[in-house]
Order: C-alpha cells, then sequence, then structure tokens
C-alpha cells in the first residue's frame, strides 16, 4: 500500500508540475509569427506617405527571406509587390490585435498589402481570383527597426 501511495505522489507531483509549465508557456496568437511584439515603438508623427515607403521595403525584405524559408510553395512568392500601406487603426479586420496584441500594438502597427501574381495565373479555370493572390502583412516600429509580425 505504501509503494501505491508513493507512485500516487509521483504521479500527481508531475501532473501539477505539467500543469504549471503549460500555464507559464506564452501562447502564440494566430496570425502572427512568433507571437506579438512587446517592444514597439510609436509611429512616426509623419504622414504614412513619408515612411511607408521603408514599411513596404521592410515587408518586401521578409517576404524575400523569413517568409520564403517557412512558405510550403516558395515559388508562389516569385515577383511580390505590395499594393498599399495602410494604419492599422483604419482597418476593418484590425479588431483581433487588440484582443489578442493590447491596444497598444494595435495602434503602433501598419499594414502592407503583397500582391503575388504567381498565385493568380491568367488560367485560373475559377477565374480571377483576387483574395488568393494578397497577403496582408502587419509591421511595427522596434528597436532594429520595421519589423514584420504578422499577416492576414
Amino acid at each position: 500500500m505504501r509503494a501505491f501511495s508513493s507512485v500516487v505522489a509521483v504521479v500527481a507531483a508531475v501532473g501539477v508540475a505539467c500543469g504549471a509549465a503549460l500555464a507559464t508557456t506564452p501562447r502564440i496568437p494566430p496570425g502572427t509569427f512568433s507571437g506579438c511584439p512587446r517592444d514597439t515603438r510609436p509611429l512616426p508623427a509623419q504622414p504614412l506617405a513619408t515612411y511607408g515607403p521603408s514599411v513596404r521595403s521592410a515587408v518586401l525584405q521578409f517576404v524575400r527571406t523569413s517568409f520564403t524559408h517557412i512558405s510550403q510553395k516558395p515559388a508562389k512568392l516569385a515577383g511580390a509587390r505590395t499594393t498599399d500601406t495602410f494604419l492599422v487603426t483604419n482597418w476593418p479586420p484590425s479588431g483581433w490585435i487588440k484582443s489578442e496584441c493590447g491596444v497598444t500594438l494595435w495602434r503602433r502597427s501598419v499594414g502592407v498589402n503583397v500582391y503575388f501574381p504567381a498565385m493568380d495565373p491568367a488560367h485560373n479555370p475559377v477565374g480571377h481570383c483576387n483574395d488568393c493572390a494578397h497577403i496582408v502583412f502587419l509591421a511595427a516600429q522596434t528597436r532594429g527597426g520595421w519589423t514584420v509580425w504578422g499577416d492576414y
């Protein structure tokens, strides 16, 4: 009986330890690449048109490097180009950012719409698929420059 009690105590201790480990493991919200960035800086005081080109450049660099490495079909990313840059606060689908990452990141993020022509073939039997060929990337300024942290 004493051996049984010891086994039960060990199993209970392991269960508590696993539960504590799971409780402290940070959750990575869907739509983010590695979680919500915490060290973001406020957006520049100038209009978006003045710093938009640097955000676009950072996003395209991310697409050519990191996003290509995690993509299941990197050839489909060829020829990517940006089509629009906007403040996330003016973007209707941005509510999830507020709830998952907080209002501060929501206020400090910029969206960049990227078009992938290789995902929009002219011979598509269903017809033109605008949604198939566009991804919105989310970026925020950090100490190291513009950081692409999510997509939609």
